[in-house]
């Protein structure tokens, strides 16, 4: 059995390695299951290494070093791991070493650290200053690895990490400073890994696995993200968190598994992203595979500022029955967003402002939404020129929100576009849809309105209602003439009565006059005919008025209908005539 090393025969031995630039590699000649850390119960007494004896190391003289710095491979790292405020000006490196106990480099100053396959319990490396690259590539722990305020100045490298802390925080980067990218490819984690308020070059999690049910797996709210966060083929369990942050470059989820049911799955408040967001689909280039992306839970970006594309064609809900996805955009700033044509259980666009909207090119969106107080520069896709399936998709709108805005600013993009047909049929199809569910005591009225001018969309239909009085106006004159007298009331005609003087034995021919009528006009030598057509016109429509006085006046005796349907079909045909004009110019039309 080979024998523990004392204390200071380490000390040589790692003082010596670091002098020559070596590798203190206790794996040469192991056989090899017995190089992976967790099998460290089966490795012999003499790849214990005491952390008392590493620090010695690290705070000793440090003349004659190799600029490779101290480097251990394959040792069990013992005792308390003491390393806090040491300043040491090479790299160190544990590779595929076991730490037992939690390891201390809070505020420590390194050249650069290297923790690559190793297996720990913990690490603090709160306020660390490592100005080159922190490689923890595969390493496994049971704890969390802080490094709240730390500055690395160059990347911070978790590939195939398995970071394990059940319900509290993976890996935290509170306030941390990295200059150079976070990688974390096919990083696996239980627990949440935390960046709030850090300040990152990068960040790529292709491939990962976080989970963290019922928490956030990923939070880096307001912090700001310099080289964009890649995120394809992600699997969660938990919540992703970035609010407030600032995304310099592409936000990409493309073939993301997002899970997180009846819970906020992403969480983008008050962001900003100056590149692309992908939440989309794409073929795998290693096997051809076709990941999809797939969210359940609720997707919240309310106020968010994207600045190129958000691109939600893969946004689709979990492939259970029970899921659903849910996506808030409401007040963001989206400069072109591009809509699946099914997928999300529903979309919220309240105010939001996009430059441009792009549907599907051959059928409008299949899902509902709710689009209060939305702005649409252009538009994009089959909706552009179809309005029935604008309206269609207008309709699906959720709950009982019935305010005409999202047609009024779709009519508005088809206008701009050229199109006012089509803009006119969306505003005169949602003021119908306002009149549906509008109170009782209004829906007279509105009705009226609807009747009478088309909501103000189709003002000819006023011009139909005043011809309808005009021909009302002449029959009603035509069918009573002997109720219509001159107006110059001494105007008499004589005519020839036979009357009876001699008690039957002859007849005279006895003259009287009389009042002429409308009904009279055989031979008027002095008097012109009634025309019912010009009286009709002249007592009727407001624009056939003249200044001269008429020649026939209704008759005192003349019956209700004709004394009161008259002056009624003028007061009409006065509306009417003022619902024209103001239709023609606009002033009955709403456009919000």
């Amino acid at each position: 059995m080979r024998k523990r090393c004392s204390h200071a025969a380490w000390v040589r031995r790692l003082v010596d390695a670091a002098t020559r630039g070596t590798i203190l590699d206790l794996l040469a000649g192991v056989p090899a299951e017995l190089h992976d850390p967790a099998n460290v119960d089966q490795w012999p007494a003499d790849r214990h290494i005491p952390a008392r004896a590493i620090r010695d190391v690290l705070t000793g003289d440090h003349t004659g070093f190799d600029p490779q710095g101290l480097r251990i491979a394959g040792a069990r790292i013992t005792g308390d791991i003491d390393f806090a405020h040491l300043t040491f000006d090479f790299p160190l490196e544990l590779v595929q070493c076991r730490i037992d106990r939690k390891m201390d480099l809070s505020n420590a100053s390194l050249r650069r650290l290297k923790l690559s396959r190793s297996h720990l319990q913990s690490a603090d490396l709160d306020g660390a200053n490592i100005t080159g690259d922190l490689t923890a590539a595969w390493i496994v722990t049971n704890g969390e690895i802080s490094m709240i305020g730390a500055t690395i100045g160059g990347q911070l490298d978790l590939d195939g990490a398995h970071l394990h802390h059940p319900g509290g925080d993976a890996l935290s980067l509170h306030n941390a400073t990295i200059t150079g990218a976070l990688f974390a490819h096919s990083i696996t984690t239980t627990g949440a890994i935390l960046a709030r308020d850090a300040t990152l070059s990068r960040l790529e999690f292709t491939g990962a696995h976080l989970r963290n049910s019922g928490g956030d797996v990923l939070a880096v709210d307001r912090a700001t993200i310099t080289g964009g966060l890649l995120a394809e083929r992600i699997t969660t369990k938990g919540e992703i968190h970035a609010i407030d942050a600032t995304v310099h470059g592409r936000f990409d989820l493309t073939g993301a598994h997002l899970h997180h049911p009846g819970d906020t799955v992403l969480a983008l408040d008050g962001a900003t992203v100056t590149g692309e967001f992908l939440a989309v689909d794409a073929a795998d280039p290693v096997n051809g595979a076709i990941p999809q992306f797939r969210a359940d839970g609720r997707i919240s970006a309310a106020r968010t500022r994207f600045e190129k594309c958000l691109d939600l064609r893969g946004a689709k809900t979990w492939v259970t029955d029970e899921a659903r996805l849910e996506i808030t955009l409401d007040g963001a700033v989206i400069r072109d967003l591009i809509l699946p044509a099914d997928g999300p259980a529903s979309v919220d666009l309240s105010r939001t402002k996009i430059t441009h909207l792009n549907t599907p090119a051959d059928r409008e969106p299949g899902f509902p939404m709710t689009a209060t107080g939305w702005e649409i520069g252009d538009l994009h896709g089959y909706i552009r020129t179809n309005r029935a399936a604008a309206a269609r998709w207008l309709e699906r709108a959720q709950g009982t929100d019935v305010s005409p805005q999202p047609w009024h600013a779709l009519a508005t993009v088809y206008e701009r576009n050229g199109h006012p047909t089509e803009g006119r049929y969306l505003r005169f199809t949602a003021a119908n849809k306002v009149t549906k569910v509008a109170p009782w005591y209004s829906k007279i009225t509105r009705w009226l309105y609807l009747i009478f001018a088309g909501h103000g969309y189709y003002p000819l239909v006023s011009a139909v209602w005043l011809l309808f009085a005009l021909v009302a106006g002449f029959f009603l004159v035509d069918t009573n003439r002997d109720h219509f007298v001159p107006t110059t009331l001494n105007e008499k005609t004589t005519i020839l009565v036979a009357s009876d003087t001699t008690g039957g034995a002859g007849t005279n021919e006895v003259e009287q006059s009389r009042t002429i009528t409308g009904a009279d006009c055989a031979d008027p030598p002095t008097y012109p005919c009634l025309n019912p057509f010009n009286y009709a016109l002249t007592s009727v429509v407001p624009a056939a008025t003249g200044t001269t006085r008429p020649d026939w006046t209704i008759s005192t005796t003349a019956p209700i209908l004709v004394k009161y349907g008259l002056p009624a079909l003028r007061i009409l045909a006065w509306i009417f005539t003022a619902i024209l004009l103001a239709g023609v110019t606009g002033l009955l039309r709403k456009s919000a």
